[in-house]
C-alpha cells in the first residue's frame, strides 16, 4: 500500500464521518440495494472485460495467498530475500547476473 491508497482511505473515513456528524442518516451510507447495484455493475463490467484465463488465474492466486500452500515457511524465504537485496545494495545490478 502507497501513501495515496492510505490518504485516499482517510479521505473516505473522513468524509463519512462528518457527513454523519451534520446529521446524515446512517442508514443512506449502509443502503443494501446500493451496494448491490455498484458491486453488481463491477462485477459485470470486470467479466465483460476480463479474459477467462486471467480469472480462473487471480482466483488461483487468491488461494494461494490466503491459504499459504506451498508457501507455509515464510521465514526462509523473508531470509532469501533480505540475502538478495544485500547483494543487490553491495554489488548493484550485476547481482543479477
Amino acid at each position: 500500500m502507497d501513501l495515496t491508497t492510505l490518504m485516499g482511505f482517510a479521505t473516505v473515513l473522513a468524509i463519512a464521518f462528518l457527513a454523519l456528524q451534520s446529521g446524515g442518516v446512517p442508514a443512506a451510507f449502509l443502503n443494501f440495494h446500493g451496494v448491490m447495484i455498484v458491486g453488481g455493475g463491477v462485477g459485470a463490467a470486470m467479466l465483460i472485460n476480463t479474459p477467462l484465463s486471467y480469472l480462473v488465474d487471480a482466483v488461483q492466486s487468491l488461494g494461494v495467498l490466503l491459504g499459504g500452500g506451498r508457501y507455509q515457511n515464510r521465514a526462509t524465504i523473508i531470509a532469501a530475500v533480505v540475502s538478495l537485496a544485500e547483494q543487490v545494495q553491495a554489488r548493484g545490478q550485476t547481482a543479477f547476473q
